[in-house]
């Protein structure tokens, strides 16, 4: 049954899927009651410890790392669509070289690669955690122009968009990661059944994935930044201040009510406007291992506006100091 907690905060968040090959297009929903966004570290200044996936985005943002399109090239939307996808992945962790994919250094000379030298399949069931979508493949050219530019353009500066963008950006399912297809497995079977490659049936195609918010969206959104992170160290917390607005646009990031069926139904957006307005604040303060939250409320009805909660102290707080809180959650009610 629908409670009053799903009223209020719940939403739909659909995955869709595009099959690289065929360009069949899937997805799935699941109902949420809050966004948990990872906050970009590429873009808070810090050193990156050595980790190859923050210096690989780092390279990217100042234009040193080869996107794939070529010298010839003249797509530079392309372009940065795939460095905002390379930049995206290697913030969220490992994935595997495909097919139009360039892997690092380390993976061209890493024994688990297959390293036959062919386009094809040169990279199949290489487990490289850094690589680079070339734009030089014709349909994943096409389906990332269908997409709007706030999800597939790298952010250069840190705040909550730039945190949604990272959230919501394209990602590419190849390796132990790839896209069974059905579509692409009932052709592959025909085509074995007519004397074609014995593993043609079971070979799984390479997909382009990303997330959006189905209309309607939640009448009061609640966005959680995920400030703990596990590193060599143990659990860090990311203590940056993420900078965040009174007023919310979401059009970028929410899809139709309808589910897409075709790529070319991909690049039509949700009609009715997304707009929130931020009315509470929770701040953490301290480490993983100690620490302190406080509330800020907006009060409508009040000439002071805002509220701070500590505990059992509730006073008057001016405007300012609440958007220069380090925010743990972010709570936006829709206009």
């Amino acid at each position: 049954p629908i409670t009053i907690v799903d009223e209020v905060f719940g939403g739909t968040l659909r995955s869709v899927i595009v099959c690289v090959e065929c360009q069949l297009v899937s997805s799935a929903q699941e109902p949420f009651c809050d966004l948990s966004l990872s906050i970009p570290t590429r873009l808070m200044g810090q050193e990156s410890d050595g980790d190859e996936g923050d210096a690989v985005s780092e390279a990217l943002a100042r234009g040193n790392v080869d996107s794939g399109a070529g010298e010839g090239s003249a797509d530079g939307e392309s372009s940065t669509k795939a460095e905002f996808i390379a930049e995206s992945q290697n913030e969220a962790g490992s994935i595997a070289a495909a097919p139009g994919v360039q892997g690092d250094a380390e993976c061209a000379s890493s024994s688990s690669c297959d390293g036959s030298g062919s386009d094809g399949d040169s990279n199949k069931g290489c487990s490289a955690s850094r690589v680079l979508l070339s734009t030089d493949h014709p349909t994943v050219r096409s389906i990332l122009s269908k997409l709007p530019a706030e999800q597939t353009t790298s952010p250069t500066q840190l705040n909550l968009a730039a945190c949604l963008q990272a959230f919501v950006a394209p990602e590419l399912l190849q390796g132990d990661d790839a896209y069974e297809c059905q579509a692409c497995a009932v052709k592959r079977a025909h085509e074995h059944s007519t004397g074609g490659p014995a593993a043609a049936a079971s070979s799984p195609s390479p997909a382009l994935k990303w997330l959006q918010v189905v209309q309607p969206p939640p009448r009061v959104l609640t966005i959680h930044l995920k400030r703990f992170r596990t590193d060599a160290h143990g659990i860090q917390k990311l203590s940056a201040h993420v900078p965040f607005g009174l007023q919310l646009e979401l059009n970028a990031f929410c899809g139709r009510e309808e589910l897409p069926t075709e790529v070319s139904e991909l690049g039509l957006r949700s009609s009715p406007a997304c707009r929130y307005t931020l009315y509470g604040v929770v701040e953490h303060t301290g480490t993983f291992k100690g620490g302190h939250y406080t509330a800020y409320v907006r009060h409508l009805n009040s000439a002071t506006g805002w509220f701070s909660m500590s505990d059992s102290v509730v006073s008057p707080i001016d405007e300012k100091q609440v958007l220069e809180a380090e925010a743990f959650l972010l709570f936006y009610c829709r206009q």
